[in-house]
């Protein structure tokens, strides 16, 4: 599943300062490879931000539509500017509306990120589905919740359930 995911970046060169987010490819065509991560990490790209991919090779991004409510953007990168090898191995994420339908509580999910650590080491996570519940104090529509331990970094990252299909996007929403 990595070459699905990317770590989307804007730190320092000392990596001392700065954010960082995570993402998946949503679609790729001739020009673009287009990326999902969430409102809240793509509305701080600025012009030094880079998306590292799966292989590590980085490419600048340039953000293309932004949904604050429902803390969802979509980036894409150039593909002239993504060295040819790694471009080649990039994929999209696999969804099934029939497989979301059938998540069940209990189920197991993992979150990929690729949130590239002092030490260097990308990292998952697993969790189970607590299934599609209400969430009234920030959206006022059901959604597919996991609990999965989320950290700095993790917004934007993929969830995927036991076959490999993308079932959410990782989001938190800090409250007052």
């Amino acid at each position: 599943m990595l070459p699905v995911v990317v770590h989307i970046s804007d730190l320092n060169a000392a990596r001392t300062s700065g954010w960082y987010g995570s993402g998946f490819i949503i679609d790729i065509d001739e020009e673009y490879v287009y990326i999902a991560s969430n409102e809240h990490v793509l509305d701080a790209v600025k012009d030094t931000t880079d998306v590292f991919f799966f292989d590590g090779t980085m490419a600048g991004l340039e953000v293309v539509g932004l949904h604050e409510e429902k803390d969802i953007g979509i980036a894409r990168v150039a593909v002239e500017n993504i060295e040819p090898d790694t471009l080649e191995q990039l994929m999209c994420v696999h969804i099934s509306k029939e497989r979301n339908e059938e998540i069940e509580a209990g189920e197991e999910a993992f979150l990929f990120m690729e949130v590239i650590g002092e030490n260097g080491l990308k990292y998952t996570r697993d969790g189970e589905s607590t299934g599609v519940v209400p969430t009234p104090h920030y959206v006022d529509y059901p959604t597919l919740r996991y609990t999965v331990k989320s950290v700095h970094g993790n917004s934007g990252s993929a969830v995927f359930d036991e076959e490999g299909y993308l079932v959410a996007m990782a989001s938190a929403i800090g409250r007052d």
